[in-house]
């Protein structure tokens, strides 16, 4: 005979087994029995869905972890000191130059002061900084030449760097050369490869063996007049500048 009185529905099964604590009746024991697995179920996908949450979390946490730290480190410079020391001004604070100094915030002001230093980026590109030069780092790929003796070098042809200078800038692609930079003239030999010198408006391609001269403003690319292989030899004794006239 039919019980009318069992629990014929999901919900009253549901509120029989859990809610008022009444035993189904034995001709529902196999609905009871799914109800049961399906609630097991249930739990087993709850608990998935739980740790899938706390792992994207955890994930998420991570993420922002290092989104934060790629945010504070954003456009600083990689740069190691070779040889030499000098020391680094930014903001009006000034910081001991060595080879523990890595990376530079954008913007650093590097004074060779009375060593020759020699730093190199994180492209192999190395500049040798003489001693009384100055050096603005805006990024990886500027620099801001403020004055005295350097000398670039960098073979590689995909590897370019922009030197701004007053009034113009020097662009390089593949090169080696020496450049010096005063409040009077702007000198520069180039060892090997092309510079693009761009200057009060007007553009100069310097190839290897020529040089730009600044104080002959109507024909300021003309041929090395000085020996570049000992340039770095003899500046200990004479001023590049002097070096040079005297070369003419």
């Amino acid at each position: 005979m039919l019980n009318n009185d069992a629990p014929n529905s999901f919900d009253e099964i549901i509120k029989a087994r859990f809610n008022d604590g009444a035993s189904l009746a034995p001709a529902d024991s196999s609905l009871e029995n799914r109800v049961i697995q399906t609630i097991r179920e249930y739990k087993h996908k709850r608990k998935q869905r739980q740790m899938i949450l706390s792992f994207c979390l955890s994930g998420l946490a991570f993420a922002s972890i290092v989104a934060l730290f790629c945010w504070l480190t954003a456009g600083d410079i990689t740069i190691q000191v070779i040889e030499g020391e000098g020391e680094i001004v930014l903001n009006s604070k000034t910081t001991h130059l060595d080879h523990t100094i890595n990376p530079l915030k954008p913007g650093s002001k590097i004074n060779s002061q009375d060593n020759q230093l020699i730093v190199q980026l994180s492209d192999q590109t190395r500049i040798i900084m003489n001693n009384g030069t100055v050096c603005s780092f805006i990024d990886q790929k500027t620099v801001k030449f403020d004055g005295g003796q350097i000398r670039y070098i960098n073979h590689s042809p995909d590897v370019q760097t922009t030197f701004l200078i007053p009034d113009g800038s020097i662009k390089t692609l593949g090169t080696e050369f020496d450049l010096i930079l005063s409040s009077s003239e702007l000198n520069l030999n180039v060892i090997d490869g092309a510079v693009y010198v761009e200057t009060n408006g007007k553009s100069y391609t310097v190839s290897v063996g020529q040089m730009y001269d600044s104080s002959n403003p109507s024909s300021p690319v003309q041929k090395i007049t000085a020996p570049v292989s000992t340039w770095w030899n003899y500046q200990e004794e004479v001023p590049w500048t002097e070096y040079l006239h005297q070369q003419r």
